[in-house]
């Protein structure tokens, strides 16, 4: 039976208590400046801890079928560039029904605000109850157009460890990579218009184009499976079909791509390109899947759509 015997109470750094967080920063921070008071009050302390308690791993309790970044993240997750670190998100499998009767089974404590109303708890401020259908987060983060508050956030990751190698005096080599070897087009944000847009459809009927991040756990566990894919495109597509990846961990979609509907909400994300260089224009299908990132329904999608047998 674990036994915890140690707590370490952390806060927004030199502010141990609100009011003098609110006396340096404005008491409408969390409303004027929200990613700005999420990291201050959130993301800063949480590292801060990480990395003072020189913890190797931390548990989450996130889970997939919260949706949005959460729904294709993986149970281990490398949390630091040189991998002295990792995330374990050992609930990701399990759905709120699961989490409830686990709670109501083992007669495990819990937060009386769920009593009312309250699916997910966080700031007072942006917390709202829900009807009993809602979906779980979205009393979350009310009125702020968010979903999350940046402590998993990729990007805030990557800010983090480029600052600590700069203040060790260290080149920040970039993040783990996930190399695709199969695959026809590394895309970066200069060759994006070129290949998806310009000439280059010239070279194929169809571009599939994956979203990533070296960082997300879903896209490292999604790595291999879409080594497989492209190596089934390549074998029996007949060059009609060419597999693309774009890394999205500091960047954002192009304009172009925004512009026909390209959204990124959690990565792995897998969008068809279809060419019609004859009209000078392409058609972008997304890949639903319902969370379904696996080789066989991505196939069979992909003969749906192209008429093209891979499978």
């Amino acid at each position: 039976q674990l036994s915890i015997s140690t707590f370490v109470r952390y806060a927004p750094k030199d502010y141990d208590q609100r009011a003098g967080f609110d006396e340096a920063y404005g008491a409408d921070l969390w409303k004027s400046e929200p990613d700005r008071y999420n990291y201050l009050s959130k993301v800063e302390p949480t590292m801060r801890s990480l990395d003072e308690l020189n913890a190797a791993a931390w548990i989450t309790g996130r889970r997939r079928d919260q949706g949005g970044e959460r729904s294709a993240m993986a149970i281990l997750e490398v949390d630091k560039s040189d991998q002295s670190r990792y995330k374990v998100n050992p609930l990701a499998n399990w759905s709120f029904e699961e989490i409830w009767e686990y709670i109501d089974t083992n007669e495990v404590p819990y937060n009386p605000l769920h009593d009312r109303g309250y699916k997910s708890v966080g700031d007072y401020m942006t917390t709202a109850p829900v009807d009993q259908g809602a979906v779980e987060r979205s009393g979350r983060f009310v009125g702020l157009g968010k979903t999350e508050c940046g402590i998993h956030s990729t990007r805030k990751k990557i800010k983090r460890m480029r600052e600590e190698a700069e203040e060790v005096g260290r080149d920040f080599e970039g993040t783990t990579s996930l190399p695709c070897p199969g695959c026809d087009y590394e895309i970066s944000p200069e060759t994006f218009d070129e290949v998806v847009f310009g000439n280059g459809r010239e070279n194929y009927d169809f571009l599939l184009l994956e979203f990533y991040s070296p960082l997300c756990g879903g896209c490292q566990d999604f790595a291999p499976k879409f080594k497989k894919i492209a190596k089934a495109i390549n074998q029996r597509g007949g060059g009609r079909i060419k597999t693309g990846r774009f890394d999205i961990t500091e960047h954002d979609v192009p304009k172009s791509g925004a512009d026909q509907g390209i959204t990124i909400e959690a990565t792995p994300a897998l969008y068809l390109v279809k060419s019609d260089v004859a009209k000078s224009g392409s058609t972008i299908v997304r890949y639903g899947g319902d969370g379904e990132h696996e080789v066989e329904p991505i196939l069979l999608w992909l003969m749906k759509e192209t008429g093209v047998d891979v499978g």
